[in-house]
């Protein structure tokens, strides 16, 4: 499941390798837990990347 987020600092893309820089807009990964319960994995992915990894 993926959130849209505004980077706080860099986060460094799984997908591509590149940088998702501060103010840039990605989406985090979270996990789902259970009905209605996540929590976020800690990546940040370029939107371009989360389509290209669905």
């Amino acid at each position: 499941m993926f959130c849209p987020v505004k980077a706080d600092h860099n986060y460094k893309c799984p997908v591509c390798g590149c940088l998702v820089q501060p103010r840039e807009v990605g989406f985090m990964r979270y996990r789902i837990i259970r009905d209605l319960v996540t929590e976020p994995i800690g990546d940040v992915l370029h939107a371009c990347c989360v389509e290209a990894g669905k």
